[in-house]
């Protein structure tokens, strides 16, 4: 994305505020989705793909919520299947860590750090089309 390359080394408060989000978000919702939840199922009695399965739904729908709710399934579909496909992922971290939620926690804010800054900066400017993709 052009408007990202362009401010890769520029100083900006949105990034700051990116980055804190990242982080604060990464932190929140691995102790809720990871070992809240899945904690909550293991104790329930129910197996480990269960509560991988459930945490990634959750996680995906909960990502997604946002968007569904403006009736926008286009946008809505994507975003909940990646990120139900990423809280499989960092589900898988927590079971193989012995359910250590520092593990999932790092890889999600790694994870974020990557992504955060820059949709924060490119929301608020509203920059975020690339060549090809217009908004209606």
């Amino acid at each position: 994305m052009p408007f990202v390359g362009e401010r890769l080394f520029t100083f900006s408060w949105l990034k700051i505020i990116g980055i804190w989000a990242a982080i604060v978000s990464s932190i929140v919702e691995e102790i809720l989705f990871r070992q809240v939840l899945m904690d909550w199922i293991n104790n329930e009695g129910y197996s480990v793909i269960v509560q991988m399965i459930v945490s990634a739904l959750i996680f995906g729908l909960a990502h997604g919520a946002w968007v569904l709710l403006r009736g926008e399934l286009k946008v809505a579909l994507p975003i909940i299947l990646s990120t139900t496909i990423l809280g499989g992922l960092l589900a898988f971290v927590y079971i193989i860590s012995e359910r250590h939620i520092l593990a999932p926690i790092v890889a999600h804010i790694l994870i974020n750090l990557m992504i955060e800054p820059w949709l924060m900066l490119s929301a608020i400017s509203q920059k975020w089309n690339v060549k090809g993709f217009k908004d209606k």
